[in-house]
């Protein structure tokens, strides 16, 4: 598990196509006026994305994308809605937190190099 993480700290260690996909997801989550960002928002962002990590490793596997992709969006659709100022989700920030560190172990390329 990971310790409790700026929000901010993490989003700045993203990379840029990383960090658009975020972007991404918060104006949805946004435009859709639901209470927090969701992994699931960002998994359906990095998929949009052709060159994403996330695309890379579906297209090498048996996962049918739209059927993946049909089952976020309507888990989404379940989540409460009733707000234009959302907050990150707890596991977000956790799944965040988590794949930071896994990339730094093994060289992923989802955050950027740490900066002193």
């Amino acid at each position: 598990m990971t310790q409790s993480l700026d929000p901010r700290l993490l989003v700045r260690a993203l990379t840029a196509p990383t960090r658009k996909a975020l972007e991404r997801a918060v104006a949805r989550t946004v435009e859709q006026r639901r209470l927090d960002v969701e992994v699931e928002d960002l998994l359906i962002c990095l998929l949009e994305q052709a060159d994403s990590d996330v695309a890379e490793l579906l297209r090498r596997s048996p996962v049918d994308t739209t059927a993946l992709r049909g089952a976020v969006e309507a888990a989404l659709q379940l989540r409460p809605t009733g707000s234009t100022r959302p907050t990150f989700a707890g596991a977000l920030m956790q799944a965040l937190g988590d794949a930071r560190l896994a990339g730094q172990r093994l060289g992923g390329s989802s955050f950027a190099a740490p900066t002193s």
